[in-house]
């Protein structure tokens, strides 16, 4: 995983992939550390020469000697025009700056290193260029809402955005597709994935170490709840913040959800201390356009399809306040490294409950309080409600999984602590030894 003088075979074999349409060469002479030639400037770098490439420990970085002919600069500013015609999401967002973020594109000229190393992230998913020019308009719309201050940093935040995920390239396949569950030694692959990119950008001729600093904090929360550093307060800094916010909204825009800015504006709230104000408000005002601007139909069935999600939410609050006595017990007796995991891990379901009770679906029995509710002809309030349910499910997986990677802190004696908060969120609750 790490970037060294070792070719990492994953980064190397989308390198060959992108070989198969475009032409890819050596920018220098690539040689092993032994001062072996193992390509000359000029030669093709395929899948003929992938095998020498892995058998050997390199000078230089791989990535400092690809150069792809016909790279992706000239193609990010018409994504980004196209992008806006066809998101309403981004429209809210970008509003009447949209034509100057995508000015900003233009007039980025990218290095050898950089351009080639976004082609081949863009070239290996057919969707991620779309991805990248949709973070990079996005951090700047949140850029100009929260740092007008700070207009230096706009050349930064476009150089971020665009490549905050290249990190992936280093990453078994296999573990990013697309509704594949992941087992928690798999999911630790994934949470690398910015420190991966923080070590390859930050000597990289045109990144550098402000965008490396703010790609390794893209999945950060103000909280430290976030991943891979579980940075808090001042540690996190403002261009990692507006990154982190960009990243939530695009995966809400790609989810196809009706209304992705009212769903980030709920998620953004639901657990305090995790954004800050002025990007919470920034997001607030953008989701208030949308709900202007949408047609909502007959929301009766979403509401009644909410049924067995409430269902499960409700039981997994319910086992929480019964063993919620037992885990504080338990937490007496732990390390300084593992007791602030469980006193986390409880204060967001807390967190969790007190949102599920603004719904009002903890006042009874699940199947006649949404059978009253679609009595009422309000589909905006079935979105709403539909929506915080839809995000609390969700917010107690993330949970249940960070849980579970941070069993890596505790020693075996804790194991059992951490195991009965996990066991409380999936339904498994295991009798206190």
């Amino acid at each position: 995983m790490d970037v060294s003088d070792e070719v990492n075979r994953h980064y190397l074999d989308h390198v060959v992939a992108t070989s198969e349409t475009q032409l890819v060469e050596a920018s220098e002479d690539i040689l092993a550390r032994n001062g072996m030639k193992l390509l000359a400037k000029g030669a093709r770098i395929d899948a003929n020469v992938r095998d020498r490439l892995l058998s050997h420990k390199l000078r230089k970085p791989l990535e400092e000697c690809v150069r792809v002919t016909g790279g992706i600069n000239l193609r990010l500013s018409q994504a980004a025009e196209q992008l806006l015609h066809a998101s309403d999401a981004l429209h809210h967002l970008c509003g009447s700056r949209a034509e100057s973020f995508v000015a900003a594109m233009r007039r980025v000229r990218l290095t050898q290193p950089v351009e080639s190393l976004l082609t081949v992230y863009c070239e290996h998913r057919s969707d991620k260029l779309n991805h990248a020019v949709t973070v990079c308009l996005l951090a700047q719309s949140l850029a100009a809402e929260v740092m007008r201050d700070r207009p230096e940093e706009a050349a930064t935040l476009v150089l971020a955005g665009l490549l905050h995920d290249v990190g992936e390239l280093y990453i078994d396949p296999a573990f990013l597709a697309k509704g594949v569950r992941l087992a928690p030694e798999q999911w630790r692959h994934i949470v690398t994935h910015p420190i991966v990119a923080h070590r390859l950008l930050k000597d990289m001729q045109g990144a550098g170490i402000a965008v490396a600093q703010a790609v390794l904090q893209h999945h950060e929360r103000l909280d430290g709840f976030g991943y891979p550093l579980r940075l808090q307060a001042d540690k996190f800094t403002m261009n990692g913040q507006v990154l982190a916010t960009a990243e939530l909204l695009v995966g809400l825009i790609e989810s196809g959800h009706p209304r992705p800015l009212t769903r980030a504006s709920i998620a953004m709230k639901l657990i305090p201390g995790e954004f800050g104000r002025g990007f919470i408000n920034a997001i607030s005002n953008a989701a208030h356009q949308e709900s202007a601007s949408a047609t909502i139909h007959n929301t009766t069935e979403l509401m009644m399809s909410s049924l067995p999600r409430v269902q499960r939410i409700q039981a997994t609050l319910q086992r929480f306040r019964a063993g919620q006595e037992t885990l504080i017990k338990q937490m007496g007796v732990m390390s300084d490294k593992v007791k602030p995991v469980i006193a986390q891990g409880m204060d967001r379901l807390k967190s969790i409950q007190v949102a599920f009770s603004s719904t009002g679906m903890d006042a009874g029995r699940p199947e006649e309080l949404i059978a009253q509710l679609c009595l009422q002809p309000d589909p905006h309030l079935h979105m709403e409600l539909t929506t915080i349910l839809r995000e609390i499910e969700w917010r107690l997986k993330e949970l249940e999984r960070e849980s579970m990677l941070r069993t890596q802190l505790a020693s075996p004696a804790e194991w059992p602590a951490i195991e009965q908060l996990i066991h409380l969120m999936k339904g498994k609750a295991k009798s206190p030894a």
